[in-house]
């Protein structure tokens, strides 16, 4: 192991660029980057931002300077532009470009990176706070070696996510084979609307305000649940509790403003109630089963109801009125039960897919750290 002061591993890229002052070139933000993947799936262009940016090149290391605690790290896979709340490295000779990124994702950096910013509501990392911490880092000699392992094991941790995402495919191709594409004119299915369809009239959620997670019960708020339907694992608790927001197992949520067609099926044992930006459905269970309905809200169809129903300005939403009139089919109970059994097969393959990835995470995770940490190497 060798010790350098960080300006002496990476260079700190700053060329700025007025995106007015350029023709359309793609822009990757924060938002666009995740913490758990050096790919970036989705970025915007030039012309929907304004103020400056950072010039990025193709195989540069973007990392999230605001809320480092983030953990966000991604490899740029173009030229073109990055946002100014983050910072853009380049290895020196003492690091191996394809090694770089693993560095900037050990907890030997995150840990300091976190630490060093600074702000409450937004607390972001300088460069001038950082540039002369010193840092561990592997020999040239071995770089190479330890790189190639890295990234084979990057690569199984790729393949098993996108094995898992095959498989909620499979679950929405499933459902369209028993049901169809759900056309309201389509009238091989009784058709209802979510309202005559729900035990009580849908409601919104609690204003309580969200504090530090007790042990005893979670806050199910519209920032907790992803685009997948999962939820994150920022718990938190309400500050005050009412019996009458409390989830119970079939519950189904819907996002009623920002990320409109975002919905949940709850099925945890834990004690949860759910906040103000969410509307909850509770299905009939003589007419609809939770599972059924739940990838009805994911179908193609309900999506589309879903984001033509916002309205508003900036933050566009949908209202409980709006969501009851929705139509939704009721096919046989039992045809029902039988799309929910192959669900719970497939939840079963998943289940062991998730732990292989949860396994290798954690395999990547100590070879990261044992790299850039002489004391876990010590230990």
């Amino acid at each position: 192991m060798m010790e350098y002061k960080f300006k002496d591993i990476v260079s700190n890229c700053c060329e700025r660029i007025d995106p007015s002052e350029s023709d359309s070139i793609p822009y990757v933000g924060l938002e666009h980057i995740s913490a758990d993947t050096f790919n970036i799936q989705t970025y915007g262009k030039s012309t929907d931002v304004k103020g400056q940016k950072f010039i990025m090149k193709k195989g540069d290391v973007l990392f999230g300077r605001r809320r480092a605690y983030q953990r966000k790290v991604a490899i740029a896979p173009f030229d073109g532009i990055f946002s100014a709340h983050g910072m853009i490295f380049r290895p020196k000779q003492v690091i191996d470009e394809s090694l770089l990124p693993f560095f900037i994702r050990s907890d030997a950096f995150m840990n300091k990176a976190i630490s060093l910013s600074v702000g409450s509501l937004s607390p972001t990392l300088n460069w001038g706070a950082i540039k002369d911490i010193t840092f561990s880092i592997p020999s040239k000699e071995i770089q190479p070696e330890l790189s190639s392992l890295l990234w084979k094991i990057e690569d199984d941790i790729e393949r098993l996510k996108e094995q898992i995402q095959s498989l909620d495919i499979l679950v929405k191709s499933r459902f369209i084979e028993m049901f169809g594409n759900l056309d309201i004119n389509d009238k091989q299915w009784k058709m209802s609307t979510i309202g005559e369809s729900a035990k009580v009239p849908l409601h919104y959620g609690s204003t309580a305000s969200a504090v530090d997670y007790d042990s005893e019960t979670r806050y199910v708020r519209i920032t907790d649940i992803g685009s997948d339907g999962k939820l994150n694992d920022d718990f938190k608790s309400p500050s005050t509790y009412d019996s009458s927001y409390l989830l119970n197992k079939g519950d189904i949520l819907f996002a009623r403003s920002g990320s409109v067609g975002v919905t949940y099926l709850f099925d945890e044992d834990y004690k949860s109630i759910f906040a103000g930006y969410l509307i909850r459905f509770i299905p009939d269970d003589e007419k609809l089963d939770p599972e059924f309905t739940y990838q009805f809200t994911r179908s193609s169809y309900c999506q589309g109801i879903l984001v033509g129903s916002k309205r508003g300005g900036v933050q566009k939403n949908v209202n409980a009125k709006q969501l009851s009139a929705i139509p939704i089919p009721l096919p046989p109970m039992d045809l029902q039960k039988e799309f929910v059994d192959f669900v719970h097969q497939v939840d079963k393959s998943k289940f062991e897919l998730q732990k292989h990835l949860d396994d290798t995470k954690r395999l990547q995770k100590a070879l990261i750290n044992q790299a850039f940490d002489p004391k876990s190497v010590q230990n």
